[in-house]
């Protein structure tokens, strides 16, 4: 993937490890950071606690190499703003970058669409798992639904929704 030759992202730094990227955010402060899932140095949540401490304002798309994940919930609520797969496309991996940018969530369409899949046919074997997966409000269900079937951020909303500062509840908890 060479993001460097795309006209609409510029790429400030790479980084190797978990710890690399944190001197990468310290020095740049980037608007979004593409971060691949389980770098070595430490743990994924524990890296989003240090980006929140160095650069508040930088926003997280994760790389993953999983479709779906039982940790896929607790990473948006430590601060994720989407998901990737290893084998996204360049386009998909730039319009990700950019509705990140813009203060969207990102999940890949595939992805939404394999969570809803194992919630309504669900392996006996993993109760437990898709359990704490799918604790879910039922707003954070239908919004999911509507980013599924292709609408925005903007035509989710609901005034109603909203705080005072413009932050809307059910897309920061998921």
């Amino acid at each position: 993937m060479l993001l460097k030759d795309e006209r609409l992202v510029y790429v400030v730094a790479e980084a190797g490890t978990v710890l690399e990227t944190i001197e990468v955010i310290k020095k740049y402060k980037p608007d979004v950071v593409l971060f691949e899932e389980a770098l070595p140095g430490m743990s994924d949540v524990d890296f989003f606690g240090l980006l929140n401490k160095h650069s508040a304002s930088t926003k997280l798309l994760i790389l993953t190499a999983s479709s779906v994940d039982a940790t896929m919930l607790k990473t948006l609520k430590a601060g994720a703003r989407g998901f990737l797969t290893k084998t996204s496309n360049l386009q998909a991996v730039t319009k990700a970058i950019q509705k990140v940018h813009e203060g969207e969530l990102w999940i890949e369409r595939t992805m939404i669409t394999r969570i809803f899949a194992e919630r309504d046919n669900p392996d006996p074997e993993n109760a437990e798992k898709r359990t704490k997966m799918y604790l879910l409000t039922k707003r954070e269900q239908q919004v999911l639904r509507l980013l599924a079937s292709g609408d925005t951020n903007k035509n989710i909303e609901h005034p109603v929704h909203q705080r005072k500062n413009g932050e809307k509840p059910f897309a920061h908890h998921l």
